[in-house]
């Protein structure tokens, strides 16, 4: 287009005599007319497929959106142990090969959940392996932990609530516990600090009203397993039951915990990964880890 401009230009300057009569100023208009259509049809093209470009990318950004949560908990593995340190090269390699060896589908949505379940297990399984047998789990759990928050399952304040617990309390400065012995003061501030949460907001006074009933549950060997005094039996859910266990229990959290993880990501991320599997599925990418 800037040619033919130009050129328009210089035929309107240099012409001598009446316009009408140029022939090739005549020729020049008309290339230019032409022209001038076929490029403002090919941007109307262009931004129709930017269009569609953009919607194709938008449905696929959950895939990129659970590839953040997976590299980034990694890479904060390294405050753990300094010596799980991370790749960026390995993990693109093990994102592309989720992309290319994950189940195809023509249906959109689909697709994305196949791509997003097969990425998610084999970076799981791949960075499992390199960490001590005492971090297994926690690496789990707060895998499961960082994609139930980042869709809305857990909320902020209850993911903090069964991290801290009551442990920035001061003893002094809650409502006063029971006057009684059996439960400690540390209990006592996480069931404090758990009753920020809407669905405990009366733990405190149901604790001090059926007693007996609590430190029943509470004394038996699997509180996770038993009948929770109260009607929070059947009122929470899996997550929540958690956070009641971890107030009260904190010995029986990783049971409680390894039912949360079946429940929000399957029960093969619970049974841990054995060397076999690994070498018998393994892959040879020269990126080390």
């Amino acid at each position: 287009m800037d040619e033919l401009e130009e050129n328009l230009l210089f035929k309107l300057t240099s012409i001598q005599g009446p316009l009408v009569d140029d022939e090739s100023l005549i020729e020049v208009l008309g290339v230019t007319k032409i022209t001038s259509e076929e490029v403002k049809h090919k941007l109307v093209t262009a931004a129709e497929t930017e269009v569609k470009i953009n919607s194709a990318r938008e449905e696929f950004r959950p895939v990129a959106t659970r590839g953040s949560i997976l590299y980034f908990l990694i890479v904060e593995m390294s405050y753990v142990n300094a010596m799980y340190q991370t790749s960026i090269r390995q993990f693109l390699a093990l994102f592309d090969d989720s992309m290319e060896k994950s189940d195809k589908s023509p249906i959109t949505s689909k697709r994305i959940s196949n791509i997003i379940d097969y990425l998610t297990y084999e970076v799981w399984k791949y960075q499992v392996r390199g960490l001590y047998e005492e971090h297994k789990f926690l690496y789990t759990l707060l895998l499961t932990l960082k994609i139930c928050l980042q869709s809305n399952r857990i909320k902020p304040n209850e993911f903090m609530t069964f991290i801290k617990g009551g442990a920035a309390l001061d003893l002094k400065a809650v409502a006063p516990k029971p006057k009684n012995n059996w439960i400690s003061d540390m209990t006592w501030l996480n069931l404090v600090e758990l009753s920020k949460i809407p669905q405990f907001s009366e733990i405190l006074s149901q604790v001090s009203r059926n007693e007996k009933a609590w430190r029943q549950w509470y004394d038996s060997d699997a509180p996770e397993e038993g009948n929770i005094p109260d009607g929070y039996q059947n009122s929470l859910d899996i997550f929540k039951r958690t956070l009641l266990v971890r107030s009260w229990c904190p010995d029986r959290t990783l049971a409680q915990a390894r039912k949360f993880v079946v429940d929000a990501l399957g029960q093969r991320f619970a049974d841990g990964v054995s060397w076999i599997s690994i070498l018998c599925g393994g892959r040879a990418i020269p990126t080390p880890l």
